[in-house]
C-alpha cells in the first residue's frame, strides 16, 4: 500500500486532506454544480472505476464525430 497523506509531504493533498467534505446528494445530476450563499463551489460526487477513464473517452470521441461544428467538450 501507497504513503498515506501525512506521508506523503505533497502540500497539495494535505490542503486536501483537511478541507470539510460534505455528503453529495446521490441523485445530483453531475451538471449540477453551482455556489453556496458563502461562495463555496458545490459539484456532485463523481464515481470512479476501473472503466471511468475508458467511458468519458468515449464520450469525447462520440462528441467529436457526432457535433463536428458545435464544440461541447
Amino acid at each position: 500500500m501507497g504513503p498515506t497523506v501525512e506521508e506523503d509531504g505533497n502540500p497539495t493533498l494535505d490542503r486536501f486532506a483537511k478541507m470539510p467534505h460534505v455528503e453529495s446528494d446521490p441523485t445530483a445530476c453531475l451538471l449540477d454544480i453551482k455556489f453556496d450563499e458563502h461562495g463555496k463551489l458545490k459539484i456532485p460526487k463523481l464515481a470512479v472505476h476501473s472503466n471511468t477513464e475508458a467511458y468519458f473517452r468515449n464520450v469525447r470521441a462520440f462528441e467529436m464525430c457526432h457535433y463536428p461544428d458545435e464544440a461541447y467538450v
